[in-house]
């Protein structure tokens, strides 16, 4: 089994600057459509079923709502690639393994997952990450230690810029070892031209919808 049929598909550059990245934390803001988690998705799967000893977390503010968003797509792609049926899917816990690498989906409010992680985690994705606090976001941080002899432990962020005032843009852009990656529907050479033009006409009688679902700005 391999990538090929993912490559296929199709990846953007939104994925490739991703995966260039040698930062610890990665800020993925942008527009809507931009690819930004599809991308993180299409990364964390890759390195999921090519790399070795590797613990995952995936996570949104609830499980609900991350069940409907980042967890569908996961899964979902991991069958449009036919790598599913090589996946131990727990779906009580909502835990994907392969080999030996695991990938873990909870929200917020089911903390004690968080906890029990030994050996902590090799990469986090934080899905609408303007929904968690700071204080979230530290807690998250103290996971991102799993011992590595190659590739580097990361957190991925993704969100659209709604709250210019919020922690991201004040505290975390600031930080040491944080690339921000920002991206516009145009980024993404695979988007639908209708949803690309109905997306102009929602936002062309809003200036500040325009701005953040377009040309996704603070």
């Amino acid at each position: 089994m391999n990538l090929q049929q993912a490559k296929a598909v199709g990846y953007t550059p939104v994925f490739e600057r991703n995966r260039a990245s040698e930062a610890r934390t990665l800020i993925n803001v942008g527009g809507s459509g931009s690819s930004k988690s599809h991308s993180i998705a299409q990364l964390l799967i890759e390195k999921f079923l090519t790399e070795s000893d590797k613990a995952i977390i995936v996570s949104r503010k609830t499980m609900p709502a991350l069940r409907r968003s980042a967890y569908a797509l996961v899964v979902g792609l991991l069958k449009e690639y036919g790598a599913y049926d090589y996946i131990n899917h727990n779906k009580t816990d909502n835990v994907l393994f392969y080999k030996d690498n695991a990938m873990w989906f909870f929200g917020l409010d089911e903390p004690s997952k968080a906890k029990s992680l030994a050996g902590g985690a090799s990469y986090i994705w934080l899905e609408e990450a303007d929904e968690f606090s700071f204080d979230d976001y530290l807690a998250f941080g103290l996971q991102l230690r799993r011992q590595t002899s190659k590739e580097k432990n990361q957190i991925f962020l993704t969100f659209n810029p709604i709250d210019g005032n919020g922690w991201i843009p004040t505290k975390l852009i600031k930080q040491e070892n944080t690339e921000v990656i920002h991206s516009t529907i145009k980024d993404n050479p695979f988007a639908e031209p209708e949803y690309v033009k109905a997306l102009e006409q929602m936002a062309g009688g809003d200036d500040n919808y325009y701005r953040v679902y377009v040309l996704g700005e603070w």
